[in-house]
């Protein structure tokens, strides 16, 4: 492999950058077009248009919207969820490469964690992409700061941590895991530190967060008139319902669960017994973020909308895989093919997710009056990677025997034969999936064009 390809974080980010873009759709879901859109207008114009997401989500389209508008190059939009999405990939290279010692190791936990789990549908959805970077990219650096103890990376943890902070209203959830990490790095050392050390180490990290939290709120207040005023509130979010409903449906349920849509994380669990004894101060980070992040976002009543699977968790997805860099250890075929199958059936799940918008399932439920959040999120045959592989198998078989699938489903209330009456059908219906079926991936639009 070192031959024909040289393991590195630049060969490793074009790699992946080559490869997700043959993902592309070439157009945006969700609000990235509405942040993409802001910073085009303010490149033409100067003129700022309020958004829900955070200055840095906003910022992080500048450099595209300036190849769009001083470049005229017409597909630039489309390219920032995809770069975005292989440098997280690559900074995983180097945090994987320097945990465990093996650049070959690291390539391969970098391949899954991209096209095994939700990142890949999320290279081209976005939303969650600069958080997931942003934050990786600060552990990172702090992780690397744990080795030699480089004042800079120390300073470039604090920037990405700054900038995790204003991409999402709740990015600053991650700093306390985080500063929790850097407490225990300088604690942790052999020698005796004294208390001007902390200090000097807690300014250069944190005057960079507070230089983002300021930028943040100067956003605010040039979007909104004031500092503490937003177009996104949580408490839009915050209509609470049992916390063991929202854990069981965030994590497990057929319709979002967390382990259903990356199915790696079951073996990955299975090695934080080793992560623990060999990486501590990273195993209890990961602790934390977990403890305090899923309970966040599974107290809310719409714990996830119609996108793909649990959206709001993907930055958990790399510090949740990094334990599988012990599954390595001494692996046998038995575990190797283990370890094989289920990246297949997650590339296979995320794939489906990928090469269709998300928002097919509902337009298709719409037909037959099945389109509510209690359908999606527990009943096996309405769920996302149920109905995209429908799609997928219809396309197939409409490419080779001329003819697309049906899409048919009914329920059925039992409990209203009674008096010899005839069973009652609740909803469901027929729909033809000539009309749903096409991929919306631009590579295989031009490929079915040419076939």
């Amino acid at each position: 492999m070192k031959k024909i390809f040289k393991i590195n974080f630049i060969s490793v980010s074009l790699l992946l950058f080559v490869l997700l873009l043959f993902f592309s759709h070439g157009k945006f879901y969700g609000y990235e077009g509405e942040t993409y859109n802001a910073m085009y207008v303010f490149l033409r114009s100067g003129e700022i248009i309020p958004q829900r997401s955070g200055i840095i989500q906003v910022l992080s389209h500048l450099p595209f919207a300036a190849l769009s508008v001083f470049m005229k190059i017409e597909n630039a939009p489309f390219l920032s969820l995809p770069f975005y999405t292989a440098l997280t990939g690559s900074v995983f290279y180097i945090l994987t490469k320097n945990m465990y010692g093996s650049k070959n190791r690291a390539f391969c936990l970098s391949l899954i964690l991209i096209f095994s789990t939700m990142l890949l549908p999320y290279s081209v959805f976005g939303m969650e992409h600069i958080f997931t970077f942003t934050a990786l990219a600060a552990f990172t650096s702090l992780f690397l700061y744990s080795k030699n103890e480089n004042k800079y990376l120390l300073l470039i943890g604090g920037i990405f941590a700054g900038m995790a902070t204003q991409t999402k209203a709740y990015g600053i959830l991650f700093l306390i895991p985080l500063v929790v990490y850097l407490f225990l790095i300088v604690y942790n050392k052999k020698e005796q530190v004294s208390v001007k050390y902390y200090i000097r180490k807690g300014i250069l990290f944190f005057i960079p967060i507070s230089f983002f939290i300021i930028l943040g709120l100067w956003y605010n207040l040039a979007q909104f008139g004031s500092i503490f005023s937003t177009n996104y509130s949580l408490d839009q979010e915050f209509q609470s319902v049992s916390l063991w409903i929202g854990l069981y449906g965030i994590l497990f349920s057929i319709g979002k669960g967390f382990f259903i849509y990356n199915p790696i994380v079951i073996i990955s669990v299975f090695c934080f017994k080793d992560l623990f004894k060999k990486f501590r101060n990273e195993f209890i980070f990961i602790a934390i973020f977990l403890l305090i992040f899923i309970p966040f976002n599974a107290g809310f009543s719409f714990w996830t909308d119609e996108a793909w699977g649990p959206r709001k968790l993907l930055v958990l997805m790399p510090f949740v895989i990094l334990p599988l860099g012990c599954y390595f250890k001494n692996i046998n075929n038995k575990k190797l093919i283990l370890l094989a199958s289920i990246v297949l059936i997650g590339f296979y799940f995320n794939f489906t997710g990928t090469i269709y918008d998300y928002g097919k399932q509902i337009t298709l439920f719409r037909k037959v009056n099945l389109d509510s959040l209690e359908n999606i999120r527990y009943v096996p045959e309405l769920n996302h990677i149920s109905i995209n592989s429908l799609f997928l198998r219809s396309y197939i078989n409409k490419r080779y025997y001329g003819n697309s699938l049906e899409f048919s489903y009914e329920e059925e209330s039992w409990m209203r034969n009674l008096d010899g009456k005839e069973n009652i059908i609740l909803s469901g219906g027929s729909v033809p999936l000539g009309d749903y079926d096409n991929p919306d991936v631009l590579f295989l639009k031009d490929l079915s064009d040419k076939l």
